[in-house]
């Protein structure tokens, strides 16, 4: 049985995945690149994607971070990706939300010189190529394979992630410098990059129908804050940019998932798992790094993780036939 791990785009909300994750590897006592046959990402969960089949730099078998060290990440690293003093941008309209410099650093932090082809297992990370008007899925099993294909992580991360109103563009070449793209947040057409990573592995295992697949698929919180007409009908441009942006990545991730839940009802020995939760609206936002936020989305994880023990045991027992 074909094995494919799935995190969706959120921004700070990351960290529910990353919880998830944690528990995963405490309850089969191994890290996610053993259990998966591929990982795919889009924006946050991108990033987590990457840092989960980052190889160490002392032991290039081995992942150099557990999910755990990546809950971590958005406690120690949120502030310097959202800097709170960075929100008198919003002064002037030309500019996005949060300059690119901190989210960069930290990335360079985590990913240094690793490329895509270093990855442990294959992966997936999504983006959107602004100048081509392109849907990129960056590949690991490509990168290997074509020099051109290849980029470093830290730049797959940046791309990924490049949220529209809250980051510029993200500018990256390939490790040979002789492509250079120019890409936004792939959660512009995948935000739940699921249903991308099922038939791109389906494409090429044509012995997956009768092997069976395993699909796991973890959000970022379900959110349901209103948008009230008595105020969206006045909006104008400006006003609508950010929840345009908010509406389509959720709108998104309900749709692959719905998608998934009827696909995978009608094939043989498949198993679709699907982690999301809803929200509360005052926490909703993917830049809040408060620490009453930051404390919420791990509560919120656990009481999930609670809520879906039975799912949460009948997976790790799959992954670790």
């Amino acid at each position: 049985m074909k094995k494919i791990l799935c995190i969706d785009g959120g921004g700070i909300r990351g960290i529910i995945p990353a919880v998830i994750l944690s528990q995963i590897e405490k309850l089969t006592q191994k890290n996610i690149a053993q259990l998966f046959d591929m990982i795919a990402g889009t924006s946050t969960g991108g990033i987590l994607a990457l840092g989960l089949v980052k190889p160490d730099d002392n032991d290039p078998k081995k992942p150099a971070f557990r999910a755990e060290k990546l809950v971590d990440m958005y406690f120690n690293e949120g502030k310097n990706i959202f800097p709170s003093y960075m929100f008198s941008r919003l002064a002037n309209l030309s500019e996005e939300k949060y300059s690119a410099h901190g989210i960069e650093k930290v990335l360079q932090n985590y990913f240094g010189e690793s490329t895509l082809s270093d990855a442990l297992i294959d992966t997936m990370i999504t983006g959107y190529e602004i100048e081509k008007r392109e849907n990129i899925i960056f590949k690991s099993k490509s990168a290997k394979l074509d020099k051109e294909k290849n980029f470093y992580m830290r730049d797959v991360a940046r791309a990924t992630s490049a949220a529209p109103t809250y980051f510029e563009p993200a500018q990256i070449k390939s490790v040979q410098g002789k492509r250079v793209l120019h890409l936004v947040d792939g959660g512009l057409f995948a935000n739940n990059p699921s249903m991308c990573a099922y038939i791109e592995y389906a494409k090429k295992n044509y012995e997956m129908e009768q092997e069976g697949c395993l699909l796991a698929s973890i959000g970022t919180g379900d959110v349901f804050k209103p948008y009230l007409y008595r105020k969206a009908v006045g909006w104008g441009l400006m006003s609508w940019a950010k929840p345009t942006i908010d509406m389509m990545f959720d709108g998104v991730s309900n749709s692959i998932n719905y998608q998934l839940e009827a696909l995978f009802d009608t094939r043989k020995n498949h198993k679709y798992y699907r982690f999301q939760r809803e929200l509360q609206n005052e926490y909703n936002d993917m830049d809040n790094t408060n620490i009453e936020t930051l404390n919420y989305l791990v509560a919120l994880s656990e009481r999930l993780i609670s809520e879906q023990w039975k799912e949460m045991n009948d997976l790790c027992e799959e992954l670790c036939k």
